[in-house]
């Protein structure tokens, strides 16, 4: 038996479950703003902390992993399919353990070792030191970036462009509202100029892996690329 799986499907279901995370957020975040939750509201005052996108070990976190996961599974998968055809599998397999990697430190918050000692004069400062790890990130994305060039440059032109708008929106979130969240938090990371820019953070690192889900699946899909279970 085999199953036909569209890319748009799992698009729209992805970004269904974004949006219902990002609303039940906001909800909770409102409330929490407004003091009203412990009275009025005692199901959010109890539970609101499993749907706050700025916290970790809780359901947004939970289908990041997922989605990650996922990801590299795929990524995995289309390793070695382009080893079956005699293609190029070396850049598959780089990306499938990068995201191995992003997965385990969305568990582990281990970005934050990445802080370089000293941290560059570049006119502003974070908050908290613990956002310094940007610094590092920027290298990081800088490197990988000119690593994958001539792959990028080798794909189709649909899935080159596919995989660069997922990756600038995953960046996008990753880093420049990181460093924005930085710049604007408090010691208590509660004021909502903080909150708003971490829900951006959130928000469009779930939207660019969605994004690159897709770019996947439909790769697949003109390519055919099957997945059997004998």
């Amino acid at each position: 038996m085999s199953q036909r799986v569209s890319g748009k499907a799992v698009a729209f279901m992805m970004l269904g479950v974004i949006v219902v995370l990002i609303g039940l957020h906001i909800t909770a975040r409102t409330c929490f703003a407004a003091q009203a939750c412990e009275t009025s509201f005692p199901v959010l005052f109890n539970y609101g902390f499993y749907f706050d996108l700025n916290k970790e070990q809780n359901i947004p976190t939970w289908f990041s992993i997922f989605q990650l996961a996922l990801t590299a599974c795929l990524l995995a998968i289309g390793a070695f399919s382009a080893q079956g055809r005699g293609e190029r599998a070396l850049p598959w397999f780089g990306l499938t353990l990068i995201f191995l990697y992003i997965g385990l430190d969305e568990m582990t918050d281990f970005h934050g070792y990445w802080a370089p000692g000293d941290v560059p004069d570049l006119g502003f400062e974070f908050g908290h030191e613990g956002f310094n790890w940007v610094y590092g990130g920027l290298v990081v994305v800088a490197i990988v970036g000119l690593l994958y060039l001539r792959w990028l440059i080798s794909i189709e032109r649909t899935f080159r462009w596919q995989v660069i708008l997922a990756g600038t929106v995953y960046v996008t979130g990753a880093l420049f509202f990181e460093a924005l969240g930085g710049i604007v938090a408090d010691e208590n990371f509660s004021s909502a100029t903080y909150i708003v820019m971490s829900t951006f953070e959130e928000s469009f690192e779930l939207i660019g892996i969605t994004i690159f889900l897709y770019a996947i699946i439909t790769y697949f899909g003109r390519h055919g690329v099957q997945v059997r279970f004998d």
